[in-house]
């Protein structure tokens, strides 16, 4: 997990949002259903949360040198 970012927003009590390195071999469905049970345990810890999860593959280099 990388890039986190937790501002408060008028309409929720927190909004979540990060990058979550998975393994590039995953099929979509599997690294799908891994996003949604990292998502279920935000929302239960924080139930007036707002959760957004990029998904990456593994290892990439997502921040172009500059």
């Amino acid at each position: 997990m990388h890039d986190l970012r937790t501002p408060q927003t008028p309409a929720s009590a927190f909004f979540i949002e990060f990058h979550m390195e998975v393994d590039g071999a995953l099929t979509l469905n599997r690294a799908h259903a891994i996003t949604e049970e990292v998502e279920k345990t935000l929302y239960d810890a924080f139930p007036k949360s707002e959760v957004l999860i990029h998904q990456e593959p593994a290892g990439i280099d997502d921040h172009p040198p500059g």
